[in-house]
């Protein structure tokens, strides 16, 4: 039997639920985050406020999942699908999706995930577009099933 579940629809948020598959959850972050340029330019500048900008980053994300994922506990391994949505094209989408690694370590210690490494993270996809009016992030993340080891 098929379930799907649907909850939160008003944050913008789905929860599906889905035969033995696992199921998939929907995060989006509605704001666009920081690239590897501003990153790197925060390192060079001095190390204390690359750290000050990585956790205030994972900050704002953290606030997304509380609202968007409270109480979803990803106990099964995971693939991520990334949609990313500029506001321009001024910057490189290698430059653009380094910001996984930031939503990557807010989600592990939201407890949404139980780790990011390649145990727990089977894999991700990324894809680009651009939405001049609402800049996001839109991250699928889906579980894939009992862990291999």
């Amino acid at each position: 039997k098929e379930e799907w579940h649907h909850i939160r629809a008003a944050t913008g948020t789905k929860v599906h639920r889905r035969n033995e598959e696992g199921y998939m959850v929907t995060l989006i972050i509605k704001e666009r985050l920081i690239g590897l340029n501003e990153y790197i330019n925060a390192c060079r500048r001095n190390r204390y406020f690359s750290n000050e900008l990585k956790q205030a980053t994972e900050a704002k994300i953290t606030a997304y999942i509380k609202e968007q994922l409270d109480g979803v506990h990803i106990h099964e391994p995971v693939r991520l699908s990334f949609r990313w949505y500029e506001e321009n094209r001024k910057r490189d989408i290698d430059n653009i999706a380094m910001a996984k690694k930031f939503i990557l370590d807010a989600l592990v210690k939201s407890g949404v995930l139980v780790d990011d490494g390649m145990r727990w993270v089977k894999g991700f996809t990324d894809e680009f577009f651009l939405d001049r009016e609402f800049p996001r992030v839109e991250v699928d993340i889906e579980g894939v099933g009992k862990n291999e080891g």
